[in-house]
């Protein structure tokens, strides 16, 4: 999923070494600036306060990373119920990605009693059972948009500049 490699060499009686890369790519500033440009605090500040609403670690952690670079923070609730508080408590949270198999309350049931107090907050649904139809269920229940799981980078991050400058 992150574009590596994995590999194992084994000797038998004496065990075996596991081998893995991940790709690095260096972070370039490309904000250009023309003479009449002036850095604001505007202009750095295109950071958005996020919400992953997981249970599951990985897809937490995975999330998180392809996150970080335009997010001024990065909270995380594990069941429906937590995060509709977590909500109520937290005004400033300008996207949330919303498991859909969640506890407790799950990730459709959740969106539906958030829209009834915030229409403002972006809600991506997300979801790795993905069946016909739930697409559809999801920007019924009051989702902005969906992805399916296994999550693509690039997917993710496409999907997010709809709603944010990125």
């Amino acid at each position: 999923m992150l574009g590596g490699k994995i590999s194992v060499t084994s000797e038998e009686g004496k065990g075996s070494t596991f081998f893995f890369t991940i790709p690095w790519e260096e972070k370039e500033d490309k904000q250009i600036l023309t003479p009449h440009t002036e850095i604001t605090n505007t202009t750095i500040k295109n950071k958005i306060n996020i919400l992953i609403a997981e249970d599951d670690d990985n897809s937490f952690e995975y999330l998180s990373i392809i996150l970080d670079d335009m997010a001024e923070s990065i909270s995380r609730t594990t069941n429906g119920k937590e995060t509709i508080e977590y909500l109520k408590k937290h005004t400033d949270i300008d996207l949330v990605f919303m498991d859909i198999k969640m506890p407790i309350i799950n990730g459709y049931d959740a969106t539906r009693q958030i829209r009834e107090s915030n229409n403002d907050v972006i809600i991506i649904a997300q979801t790795a059972f993905a069946l016909v139809g739930d697409k559809e269920k999801a920007l019924t229940s009051g989702c902005n948009g969906y992805i399916a799981k296994p999550i693509l980078k690039k997917n993710l991050l496409d999907i997010t500049s709809k709603y944010f400058r990125i």
